[in-house]
């Protein structure tokens, strides 16, 4: 009895470890707030940083370090940040973007 459960804990934490050590780096790939909150970071743009038609995430808050980020809905909130702001980092969805851009 006792060998099986030997086997099946080491059998668990062998697969945890390979999960730990391979898997879960290139899933956090696919997370773009980590990134985007270390560049606000390394550029020092925290305080400039804001969340267009997306809700800011506590990863997107932990890397860059504000936990204060604004989320903007619309064209006029925008506006306002900026007018109030001047230069602004903006982390937006696609839709967004195209709303910024235009």
């Amino acid at each position: 009895m006792n060998d099986w459960l030997i086997i099946s804990a080491n059998a668990i934490i062998s697969f945890n470890i390979l999960l730990s050590a391979f898997y879960f780096p290139e899933m956090l790939k696919y997370q773009p707030e980590n990134d985007f909150g270390r560049y606000a970071k390394q550029h020092s743009l925290s305080e400039n940083l804001v969340c267009y038609q997306l809700p800011g995430t506590f990863s997107l808050a932990f890397y860059s370090q504000n936990q204060s980020i604004p989320n903007v809905w619309s064209e006029e909130e925008l506006k306002s940040v900026l007018n109030s702001k001047g230069d602004l980092l903006v982390y937006a969805s696609e839709n967004g973007m195209n709303s910024i851009k235009t």
